[in-house]
């Protein structure tokens, strides 16, 4: 009988420890869009964490926000960070006209 309490107690104490978890550490997302190709597949589910350093986002990391403009969660891949640098690509000069686009 003791036994059986014991595994009871250890049964909540797991839900209790993984209901925490999800509600203040991870969230689930399902990819519903194909702009992810190929590292992220449509119908796919992927774990992402609530608590993030800003300053430690860098170029290349996959981001997930909600939008107020489309009412929806999106996933996304950092292509800029402010104060980055875009690097020099050797015979190939780039420049930008004030409020146009990038030229060549």
């Amino acid at each position: 009988m003791e036994s059986l309490l014991w595994a009871v107690a250890v049964v909540i104490a797991a839900l209790m420890v993984a209901l925490l978890v999800r509600s203040f550490l991870v969230f689930v997302v399902r990819i519903s869009s194909r702009s992810m190709l190929p590292a992220l597949r449509p119908g796919q589910r992927i774990l992402a964490m609530r608590v993030y350093n800003e300053n430690r986002i860098k170029r290349g990391d996959v981001i997930i926000f909600r939008s107020d403009e489309v009412d929806d969660t999106l996933i996304k891949r950092v292509i800029g960070i402010r104060g980055g640098h875009r690097p020099r690509i050797p015979g190939r000069n780039c420049e930008r006209k004030r409020g146009g686009a990038l030229r060549q």
